[in-house]
């Protein structure tokens, strides 16, 4: 009897013990994995961006918006928590293309010689972009920078952009915390949930460990109690209430520890979200804990911070102040902590050493001092900031930043070091875009309940490097969570309301197995008035024409070109399609020559895969000064955002059938999805549909409602 007990104890505990073993081995070799893929990919970045600035002469540099010179200085004083110096070119100079938007980092240096070789010099000073005109460029800088005072009148600057390693550091962190099992801020479950799912992308499928699935299956509230909380959001929101599959996709993911929603185009995703983070918050507040709100981008960031407010929920928007929105700039952490007496104090301190030690007429020794007392008053300045954003977070329900925002130090301190402080739930918005180890970086501030909203069938995360791709760094925390082993459901967002129903119908049909429905109200959307030849009776058109593709080649290399173009610039080359650009001008046009036009501009964006083609339509449309009227952008550029009419240029035309990037399903998805009532697509059927089997798809659709017409039948607008 008893010595029988005595085994079979000795044997659980032995049992727990391989256990724990186990989960400590999966832990370092999901850490293992990534910090390889992490390297790989920082590699690729490090060696495009020095293939760039060791190779490229300046006027290339300049071309590709990546190096502003000749550039003169005005030091414009304290700026929030920096210096703030504007860069501006002498009187009738504008900016060539430029690439530069506000939050991006900067190496600034002086111009000692015109043909000097572009790249990281020795005297430079980091900074970041707060706001760009077409003959200026604000940064802001944490201090006085060395190689700016005092500057000759005659003296010019250079303007580089910086590729920052800031993401990678944050994201090495996380992971390394994520995964220490002795890390107490890490909610156990969450990182059993997620870091102990993971398998290998070449492991032969086997099912989960009991333990893993129980920690993803995990209930975090009751359906009545997410159902209370959401009757108390809706009766304070303004506008109407969510639909049904809103209300249920959100309550789902509530229930759970890890919870998914899945938003196609146009369903409300940010409406959703924001109402989700505001239930949260109400679930939470009983445990004094608040919410973390991450997005990949800072225009998402944005959007849940102008919902959330609209809701009446407090949030506090952290970040670079350059990347918000100019209208939300009164919930920066930054706007609020300008009010914080005990961060003024130590502001003052540091003007007054500044001050000295910018009085040129003080002697040397006096100005020593200054220095010293500046580097000093600067340290008081860094602790006085966490103290302040500890009391500025302590008055809030809901702190919103992006993914790799959550990791900053001031930030990691403020929280770290306060036990009251912690953070019930972390929402991550746009998380199909996100890399995994990203969506890692905010569960550090101690989240205890996970939810991802996105969609797998829209852009995935951007990857450089093909092996890191190859080895499923392209491949989302989301994602991975739908797909076996671990195969959880989310709940999707079924109705839309920005297409017009004949424009949803594909995409409804092609993506999300028919299930896609549109609300009645778009039923009414009809295109602006125009001279465009529309063959149905709604918005939709295919434009075929043969026109061939060009390579707009920026070295003078006789090395083949791979597939590809690429749309982040960095590529040495990139495709353009002359014929195909003046069609779609001439497209555009059409929407301009009607009277109706003239009161009501239309609202119109042209939307193209390759950086050189947007180049090439650009310029056509300054000649018919049509450039400031119509935004030409990315793929990536337009998720997440619409325009009344969309015109898409697929640039592709050869006699291979090679279509490069554009063979991404998602991307074609993203591309046709953001008009509300107009959508023409610009292309080569023959190369189209024989490089990807999706174009195929989208043309037979067009083809049989006879929607596909000849570039014969676009005529040329008056002005030509």
């Amino acid at each position: 009897g008893a010595g029988g007990r005595g085994e079979e104890e000795s044997s659980r505990g032995r049992g727990r013990a391989g256990k724990r073993s186990a989960l400590y081995e999966q832990l370092s070799r999901y850490e293992e994995h990534f910090s390889r893929l992490l390297d790989l990919e920082r590699g690729e970045e490090d060696r495009r961006a020095l293939e760039a600035w060791g190779h490229w002469p300046l006027e290339r540099l300049e071309a590709q918006g990546l190096l502003l010179r000749g550039l003169r200085v005005d030091v414009r004083g304290r700026h929030l928590q920096g210096i703030l110096v504007r860069f501006y070119l002498p009187a009738g100079r504008q900016f060539p293309s430029t690439t530069l938007e506000p939050g991006d980092m900067v190496a600034v240096t002086v111009e000692q010689d015109q043909g000097a070789q572009a790249g990281p010099g020795g005297n430079e000073a980091s900074g970041v972009v707060l706001e760009r005109g077409s003959r200026f460029v604000d940064v802001q800088f944490r201090a006085l920078p060395d190689v700016l005072p005092p500057a000759r009148p005659d003296e010019a600057f250079r303007i580089e952009k910086k590729y920052s390693e800031v993401s990678y550091q944050r994201m090495e962190e996380a992971l390394g915390r994520f995964t220490d099992a002795k890390d107490p801020d890490i909610d156990v479950a969450l990182r059993t949930a997620l870091a102990c799912s993971w398998r290998p992308p070449d492991a032969a499928a086997s099912p989960l460990p009991a333990q893993v699935t129980e920690a993803l299956r995990l209930t975090a509230f009751s359906k009545g109690d997410v159902r209370a909380a959401l009757r108390q959001v809706e009766g304070a929101a303004p506008g109407p209430p969510l639909n049904p599959t809103q209300v249920g996709a959100l309550s789902s993911a509530l229930q759970r520890k890890v919870g998914l929603i899945q938003g196609p185009p146009g369903t409300g995703k940010t409406q959703t979200a924001c109402r989700l983070i505001a239930c949260a918050s109400k679930l939470h507040r009983q445990s004094s804990g608040k919410v973390l709100a991450v997005a990949f981008s800072n225009v998402a960031a944005d959007n849940l911070v102008a919902g959330l407010a609209a809701l009446g929920v407090t949030v506090l928007r952290y970040g670079p102040v350059a990347s918000v929105r100019q209208s939300l700039r009164d919930w920066t952490a930054d706007a609020v902590l300008e009010k914080d007496g005990g961060l003024q104090a130590a502001l003052q301190a540091v003007d007054s050493a500044a001050e000295a030690l910018g009085d040129e007429s003080g002697r040397f020794r006096d100005r020593l001092e200054a220095k010293t007392r500046l580097k000093q008053a600067l340290e008081k300045l860094r602790e006085e900031e966490v103290r302040a954003l500890r009391r500025a977070l302590r008055g809030v329900d809901v702190l919103v930043t992006t993914c790799v925002s959550a990791g900053a130090n001031t930030l990691q301190e403020a929280v770290g070091k306060a036990p009251d402080l912690q953070f019930g739930c972390m929402v991550v918005d746009e998380a199909t875009q996100a890399l995994e180890p990203a969506c890692l970086v905010g569960l550090t501030l101690g989240a205890q309940q996970l939810v991802l909203i996105g969609d797998q069938r829209q852009l995935p995360p951007t990857v450089l490097s093909i092996e890191a791709a190859r080895q499923g760094l392209a491949l989302s925390l989301f994602d991975r969570l739908l797909q076996p082993p671990v195969a959880l459901q989310a709940g999707l967002l079924t109705v839309q309301y920005r297409m017009h129903p004949v424009l949803a119908a594909f995409p409804s049909a092609q993506f999300y197995s028919g299930r896609l429905k549109s609300d009645e109200s778009t039923a009414s959307r009809r295109p602006p008035p125009s001279t465009f030849p529309w063959p149905g009776e709604v918005g939709q058109a295919f434009v075929n024409h043969q026109g061939a593709e060009e390579v707009a080649r920026e070295r003078g290399d006789d090395g083949m070109a791979s597939d590809d173009g690429d749309t982040l610039g960095t590529a040495s080359y990139s495709i353009a399609n002359p014929t195909e650009a003046e069609l779609v001008v001439r497209i555009v046009h059409s929407f301009f020559d009607s009277d109706t036009a003239a009161h009501a501009p239309p609202d119109i964006g042209i939307v193209t895969p390759y950086t050189a083609q947007a180049q090439v339509i650009t310029t056509m449309l300054r000649a018919k000064g049509l450039d400031k009227a119509v935004e030409v952008s990315s793929v990536d550029g337009y998720q997440g955002r619409e325009k009344d009419i969309v015109v898409i240029s697929t640039v592709r035309s050869n006699s291979h059938g090679k279509v490069g990037f554009l063979a991404d399903p998602r991307r074609l998805n993203v591309a046709i999805t953001r008009a509300r009532s107009g959508l023409v697509v610009v292309g080569d059927t023959t190369t189209l549909a024989a490089g990807c089997p999706t174009w195929a798809a989208l043309i037979r659709w067009l083809s049989k409602s006879k929607l596909v017409v000849p570039a014969s039948q676009v005529r040329p607008g008056e002005a030509e």
